[in-house]
């Protein structure tokens, strides 16, 4: 099934891709499916995205905002890291 996704969102999409150093150097066509297939996902402050040690099968990429990268130790959670714009994760 293909989804039909909106132009603007696509080159919004693109854009971002581009511009996510994971992704330097991409092939337009790589980034130009990766545009397609993206959808937009919002996380609320304190909301978890995802958990060390869950499989990988997302690549999220920062639009706006900061993501705080969090480590579970003995001694119970800590920040070891704040991704910003552009910075890819997952």
């Amino acid at each position: 099934m293909i989804e039909r996704v909106a132009l603007g969102q696509v080159a919004n999409a693109r854009e971002l891709l581009a511009s996510a150093p994971l992704l330097a150097g991409a092939e337009d066509a790589t980034l130009d499916e990766l545009a397609h297939r993206a959808r937009p996902v919002r996380v609320h402050a304190g909301e978890l995205l995802i958990r060390e040690g869950e499989e990988a099968d997302r690549l999220y990429v920062v639009r706006s905002g900061r993501l705080r990268v969090i480590v579970e130790r003995e001694d119970g959670p800590h920040s070891v890291r704040e991704l910003g714009a552009g910075a890819a994760i997952g």
